[in-house]
């Protein structure tokens, strides 16, 4: 029968191992081992932490064993790796002088279509080529040459001005300087039509001022895509 020790209050305590005797010896065999005595087998192991040692040929991951202690983020250690954070340059002349190319671009499409319906009414009209000089039409076929030429010149690079393609800056800046040169053409081919036909020069006031009025569009377009701030802003597009 299994004997019980007493333990602490309720507790009914734990039963006790029963100690056997040794075994008897059969003639022929080897002696058994005793089962009471608990050098005959070998130590049970002690569980918990696994206590590892150095691995050979390895050598510690850290100096001292301790790991490096890194920064957060906007500490001045970052600084010096990635260099100072740039802000986003402005980019509000760009911007306007792409809104300003594009319109410019469409009056000149316009002036385009303006252009081949006057030359239509002129070859439709009895008597209406009689009021103008003989080289009216010689002209302004080369007019609408040259507007077509500034109308698409002026939509691509304002498109690329906004899409902050530096190469858009330098085919808005040609076409405005081409625009400027063909308006104060335009002053110099209307003054003479009036001379040459004074039945029109009832309107010479009207259109003079209004070719005057036309040649600030193109210098203020010039004038912001060429300013420092849109080569900067373009520029950082590429970053």
């Amino acid at each position: 029968m299994t004997s019980w020790q007493q333990g602490p209050p309720n507790d009914p305590g734990q039963a006790q191992v029963p100690q056997y005797g040794p075994v008897p010896q059969v003639p022929g065999y080897p002696a058994a081992p005793n089962l009471g005595d608990p050098q005959q087998y070998p130590a049970v192991p002690q569980y918990g932490a696994p206590q590892y040692g150095a691995i050979p040929g390895v050598t510690a991951p850290y100096p001292g064993g301790v790991p490096p202690q890194y920064g957060q983020f906007g500490d001045p250690a970052y600084a010096v790796a990635y260099g100072p954070h740039t802000p986003e340059p402005n980019g509000a002349t760009g911007i306007i002088a792409g809104i300003l190319s594009l319109l410019g671009g469409a009056a000149q499409l316009l002036g385009v279509i303006g252009a081949i319906g006057v030359l239509a009414l002129l070859s439709s009209v009895k008597g209406a080529a009689d009021l103008l000089p003989g080289w009216y039409s010689a002209v302004m076929i080369v007019i609408i040459v040259v507007d077509l030429v500034l109308g698409v010149a002026l939509v691509t690079g304002g498109v690329g001005l906004l899409m902050r393609r530096l190469w858009a800056r330098i085919v808005v800046a040609a076409a405005c300087v081409l625009a400027l040169i063909g308006s104060i053409a335009g002053l110099v081919v209307t003054n003479a039509i009036y001379d040459a036909s004074p039945a029109l020069s009832t309107n010479r006031g009207t259109e003079i001022v209004s070719g005057i009025g036309g040649l600030i569009f193109p210098i203020v377009t010039l004038t912001l895509a060429l300013l420092p701030a849109t080569k900067i802003w373009c520029e950082a597009r590429r970053r």
